[in-house]
């Protein structure tokens, strides 16, 4: 975890967490993308050495990485067996942190942006990613779609949030896209177009 928990406030130790979650998100997204939408040839030798293992890999993190942009977005608050449970969201974050009133603006009209998004997938989440709808699985209908691009711009707008919040939580600004996100997948490709030499 970031920063020295210990001695940061209630507040700042649940940015943290919040911070973890969305950079964690942030990868898989980006592992999906490095490996399977930037070449073309890279698909045809996955195809090549195992299809189907790598069009599991696909699946799993294109699902994961909307699992997690949904999590992040979801409410504030769930009511289990009448029990209120707060959720580790940037709706919480937003509801229950005392916000300088221009803060709580320009974070509000951050979250709009990334509810909006949220509301073209969530049906997706609900439907097929973690549930099995059984009229979902039948019908074929397409479920999550969105404009090319909507995707890397919630990250964009995310990032924004959690810098906003982190220069007023806790100083400075937090990138939660790290300059070294593409890394792992690259090294990844690099080693298999070797051995497929």
């Amino acid at each position: 975890m970031k920063d020295q928990d210990n001695n940061l406030t209630a507040d700042q130790r649940k940015l943290n967490a919040f911070i973890d979650k969305c950079v964690l998100a942030y990868c898989a997204f980006t592992h999906q993308k490095v490996l399977f939408e930037e070449k073309e040839s890279d698909r045809k030798l996955f195809e090549k050495i195992s299809h189907q293992f790598f069009w599991d890999l696909n699946h799993i993190l294109r699902a994961y990485s909307n699992l997690q942009i949904c999590s992040l977005t979801d409410p504030a608050f769930t009511v289990v067996k009448k029990e209120k449970k707060e959720n580790l969201t940037i709706n919480n974050l937003l509801e229950t942190i005392d916000w300088p009133t221009e803060i709580k603006d320009q974070l509000d009209g951050k979250a709009n942006q990334l509810n909006t998004f949220r509301e073209k997938i969530v049906s997706a989440r609900n439907k097929i990613i973690a549930h099995a709808d059984c009229e979902a699985h039948f019908t074929g209908e397409t479920l999550g779609g969105f404009v090319e691009g909507e995707d890397k711009e919630f990250f964009k707008v995310l990032g924004d949030a959690v810098n906003i919040m982190h220069e007023h939580l806790i100083g400075g600004p937090y990138d939660i896209r790290p300059t070294n996100a593409f890394e792992p997948a690259h090294k990844f490709l690099v080693k298999l177009r070797t051995l497929e030499q």
